[in-house]
């Protein structure tokens, strides 16, 4: 267990082995949380927590669909364009 100080400025110091185990750089955000036991200090997610309903919206498909025949077309074309056709 290792011990640090607070500063004047009420700034700790998390010592380099554990920011290394966990990957830590500067400008990595926190969320401080007031525990019976203390503080805990726990990585700002990167991104806010969502439901697949508030995401749902953005699957929306915004070309018409394409049946199985026609993608096995377009792939088979696809592949003649490119790797058949020799000059």
């Amino acid at each position: 267990m290792q011990t640090i100080k607070l500063s004047r400025k009420g700034q700790v110091l998390i010592p380099k082995p554990i920011r290394a185990k966990h990957r830590w750089c500067a400008g990595v955000e926190f969320i401080v949380l007031d525990t019976k036991g203390g503080i805990l200090l726990k990585p700002k997610p990167a991104f806010e927590r969502t439901s697949l309903s508030q995401a749902f919206g953005f699957f929306r498909a915004k070309v018409a669909p394409k049946t199985d025949h026609q993608i096995a077309a377009a792939l088979l074309e696809d592949i003649r364009s490119k790797w058949l056709v020799r000059d």
